[in-house]
């Protein structure tokens, strides 16, 4: 939920909470990007801005770090 948030703030996708306005929320959206699909234009310049391509390798360094911490303080 908070990466969805953030990337709407920002433009990347249009974001709406699951409430009971959802559904004619999400038909509306999908109706003006099949009349209007340049709309998405928007989407994807923001996507490209945010994505962290890098962002698994980056996670996977933290754990190894942070299991190596954890195993230096058992010992």
């Amino acid at each position: 939920l908070f990466n969805a948030q953030n990337f709407s703030e920002k433009g990347g996708l249009a974001f709406h909470a699951e409430d009971p306005a959802a559904k004619d929320w999400l038909v509306e959206r999908l109706r003006r990007f099949i009349e209007d699909p340049a709309a998405l234009s928007g989407f994807a310049g923001s996507v490209k801005k945010l994505a962290r391509p890098d962002a698994t390798n980056a996670l996977v360094e933290i754990a190894w770090k942070l299991i190596g911490t954890h195993e230096d303080h058992k010992r």
